[in-house]
């Protein structure tokens, strides 16, 4: 599982990656073109499954994404300056244990509200995969 996630925008991306992380991260042009610049992070993620992870899985599916086409880089580990890079794989394949944490803990909330009687009934809702495809 991961450490803290860093995402770091790459040194020579063009306006529409630039658009696409400002719509993302919610940062400044000014700020993500400084990022770029010296290859620090943009966005960051200390924690799954807290605060605000509604939107953060949505930010990381399209981080998947950006990382496929070249335009950011994903880092792993407790402090940037020590982070190691993820290629596509490792992150998808993070992002899917993730996903299937989240289904195990959806079983469980179903179990326990007696909305299911055996986890043999449990059904993922597909609408809810926010699990990017390959």
């Amino acid at each position: 599982m991961f450490d803290t996630l860093f995402i770091v925008p790459c040194q020579n991306i063009d306006s529409k990656a630039l658009m696409t992380l400002k719509k993302l991260t919610g940062a400044s042009l000014g700020d993500i073109k400084h990022a770029c610049a010296n290859q620090q992070p943009i966005w960051q993620l200390a924690e799954a499954f807290s605060g605000s992870w509604e939107d953060d899985k949505l930010i990381l599916a399209q981080c998947y994404q950006a990382l496929n086409d070249g335009s950011l880089q994903v880092f792993e580990g407790d402090e940037f300056a020590e982070a190691q890079p993820l290629d596509a794989e490792q992150f998808y394949q993070g992002l899917a244990q993730w996903r299937e944490i989240e289904l195990e803990q959806a079983q469980q909330t179903a179990l326990e509200m007696g909305e299911i009687d055996s986890p043999d009934e449990f059904e993922a809702d597909e609408a809810d995969n926010w699990l990017p495809a390959r």
